[in-house]
This record gives C-alpha cells, structure tokens and sequence, in this order.
C-alpha cells in the first residue's frame, strides 16, 4: 500500500456499506476531526503491504515479502500474521499456476464510472486476475480484520468489478468475459462461508449495481439526507459513530424501553434471565449487543478526551498490564528452562522458544514434583521468582478507562504516571523524560 496516494474519495468502495445505508453519514463524518488509525488498522495496512510486495516481486512466501521486499522489514510480525497473508497469496498463485494467460492486477486504482460525482467513487482494488482464455475475471478482496467477518456479497468488491469493467479507461472489455468471480479473503475471521468467500456472476449483474451506488450518491448529497443507524456503524468502522445523534438516540431508545430513565440503571435490579420469556429474552439480547458496541465507542471517545487531558467525572486513564517477553537468547533459555524443569532443553525449543505461559507451567509442576504437595504453594511462588529472572515486562502501550478509585496510578495527558498516586512505590519519571515526552 505504499507508493500509493490513498487520499479516500467520499463515494469509494470501502464506504460503500455505510453510505448506501447511511447517506447523512458522508457528511456528518466530514465534520468531525480526523482521528489517528487504530492499532488494527495499522497493522491491516501492513498485511496489504506485505501482500502487495509478495505479488509485485513475484515472491510466494509472505515471509520471504516482509523481510526482503516489505517496508517494514526490520519488523518482526506473529505467526498469525504472516499465517494470514500466506493464506491469501496461496488462493492467488493457486490460480495463477492453473492458468498460464492469467493476467495479474495488484492495487490497482479504478474509477467507477457515475454520472452524480465523477470521479468520486474511485479506490483501490487489492487483486484482480483476468483470464482470457476461459472469458473470467477474479475480483479478490483481502480482509485482516478478526472482528467483523465480511461477506463476499459486499458493495465494496461489486464496485471494485464495476471499475475494471465500465471505467471510461477500462482496463478489461466486458464483452471480454462471461464470468466474474467476487472474493473475500479474510483468513482470521470465523465465517459461516469459511475464509474465502466466492459469488460468482456475469458483467451484466456487476453493471446493475451503477444504478443503485448513484441512487446512493444522489441520497448522500441531499441537504437532509438521513441518519440511519443500525450494525453498520460498528462493521464499516463509522468514523462519526461516536457523536452521531441517530445512534445514541437508537441506544437510548433501547435502555429507556427497558428503564423509565438512564438514571434508574445505578439502582434498578435486573430482572433474573429465567424468569424472562423468550421474546423479551430476545430483544434484551438485541438491546445489549446494539448498547455494547456503543458503549464501546464511547469509552474510546473517553479515552481520547481523557488522554488530551479534559477531565471527565468519575475516570481516569492508566496504562494496561505489560506483556513478558523472553530475555535472552532462545538456546540459553531453553538450557536454564531444562535445569529448573528437570527434563530435556528440546523440550522448551518448537522451532523457536516455547511461550512464557507455557515454559511457566513447565517449571512450576517441576518445582512442586520436588517439594510434594504439602509445599505447593511456596513451589509455586518459587518458579515464580526463578521465571522473573528469565523474562522483563515491556510497556504494552495500551491504556483503558476505569473508576478512579483503581489501584493503578492515573496518567497525565503526556502519558507518564503521576508519582503522587503512587506512594513511593514509583519514583518521579526523569526530568529528561518528561521533557522528551511533551
């Protein structure tokens, strides 16, 4: 995805989802302030780049692409990662191999073509493959979201083919083709589908979608046009959807049906889920998943406010639990491991170190094996202290929102703790810190 100018157009394919159900929400997201990308998406923009690389050097390990030919080769990615976008490049080299004419596009820019806002509906299309000698074109859309599973029915890819095949500079002739596949690859979400999710249909059910994506641009440049809410301001990732007005008046609505007022949730008492019949079982249900991904959104809107240092009553922010990482080398570790263990160093090593967790529970039944049961729990505590001398805890960089009456220190809005909360048991951050941190 680097070397590409990804300024988004306002109709594009990626909030196709959301506009075409919501049209005031292309509006209302252009007042609000941009916002830094999330973690998951960052890392989603890193997958498509190693993706890209992996295609362009006509590499087939994503492994091989992030180190030699990715931006962020000097970065070291789980297996899950690397797992995912592996399964992605096999699904494209599988057809690549099997049709020696394949024609391979990789992100590349199409402009659908609509006569309300030319130019407006552009985006990048992550892989496209035109087969000439069986009249095939596939359209593949790669997924690295875990959280919401994406239909191989999507707006998104149908404008995608709408693109390649009607642009005024098409890069493939319909007539050329009988047959369009639309792919979403999406190998770390549970689908009902499976990870790849293929409809297959003509050029010509690509090209009655024009007139449903430009009834939507016209709905959107409406001066009322409307906001609707409902699961798209969570699945499309909504970037108004923390102050939109439609969508707390949808979570309010369905706490109010249930409470006379918002107020009364500190002191009502539930009623028990047995006592409950099904159908209101059933709305509760759809109440709470609507109110979860709201009240969601707004602890992240929270945090923002909390962390530009505006008070908000009753919270404050901290910084979460640091994640351990090994400290040392594997070979040294494993041979340490091995001795308090009592068994094999091999044991510790599955092509690379075996997780804390587990070396952690390795150790810790060896220690309690030596003492017997009557001692287990000093064993315990034992293993404990002689992991700690193998491991060092990392800032995991993440913060959340909780009650200030927490035991973890609050942070400023610079990010550091104040010592004054902590007792002593911290000492005041370095003046030089302080300083670079502003």
């Amino acid at each position: 995805m680097s070397g590409h100018d990804r300024t988004h157009s306002r109709f594009s394919p990626s909030q196709s989802e959301r506009f075409l159900i919501c049209p005031g929400s292309v509006t209302l997201i252009e007042r609000v302030a941009a916002r830094e990308e999330s973690e998951h998406a960052i890392l989603g923009t890193k997958a498509h780049d190693v993706l890209e690389k992996a295609l362009l050097h006509r590499e087939r390990s994503a492994l091989v692409a992030q180190r030699e030919h990715s931006i962020y080769c000097l970065e070291t990615f789980d297996d899950a990662f690397i797992t995912s976008v592996q399964a992605a490049l096999d699904y494209i080299y599988d057809i690549l191999d099997e049709y020696p004419d394949a024609i391979l596009y990789n992100e590349v820019k199409v402009n659908p073509p609509n006569e309300v806002e030319p130019g407006e509906a552009s985006g990048y299309c992550d892989v496209a493959i035109h087969i000439p000698s069986v009249r095939t074109l596939h359209v593949i859309d790669y997924k690295h979201g875990v959280g919401v599973a994406k239909s191989a029915k999507t707006t998104q890819i149908k404008q995608y083919a709408l693109g390649f095949m009607y642009d005024e500079f098409a890069l493939i002739d319909p007539a050329s083709i009988d047959t369009v596949h639309l792919t979403i690859v999406q190998p770390r979400a549970f689908h009902e589908d499976g990870t790849i999710r293929t409809i297959t249909c003509n050029p010509y059910d690509v090209y009655e979608y024009l007139e449903e994506l430009e009834n939507g641009i016209k709905a959107c440049l409406k001066p009322d046009a409307p906001l609707v809410a409902g699961d798209h301001c969570h699945s499309t990732f909504c970037a108004a959807r923390t102050t939109c007005p439609a969508r707390e008046a949808l979570a309010v609505k369905a706490v109010s049906e249930q409470f006379k007022s918002i107020r009364d949730i500190s002191t009502i008492t539930l009623p028990a889920p047995e006592g409950l019949d099904v159908e209101r079982l059933s709305y509760i249900k759809q109440a709470g998943d609507l109110l979860s991904t709201w009240l969601a959104d707004v602890d992240a809107h929270i945090k923002e406010l909390l962390a530009q240092g505006v008070h908000v009553p009753g919270f404050k922010i901290v910084e979460t639990e640091a994640r351990r990482e090994w400290q040392g080398d594997d070979n040294e570790l494993a041979a340490k491991l091995a001795a308090l263990a009592d068994r094999p160093s091999v044991d510790f090593m599955r092509m690379k170190l075996v997780t804390i967790t587990d070396a952690e529970r390795m150790v810790t039944s060896a220690f309690k094996k030596r003492v017997g049961k009557d001692r287990a729990k000093q064993a315990a505590e034992d293993a404990k202290r002689a992991m700690a001398l193998l491991t060092i805890r990392q800032s995991s960089g993440n913060t959340k929102v909780v009650p200030e009456d927490h035991p973890a220190p609050a942070m400023n809005r610079a990010g550091i703790f104040k010592a004054t909360n902590v007792a002593g048991l911290l000492p005041p951050p370095p003046k030089q810190m302080t300083e670079d941190r502003r």
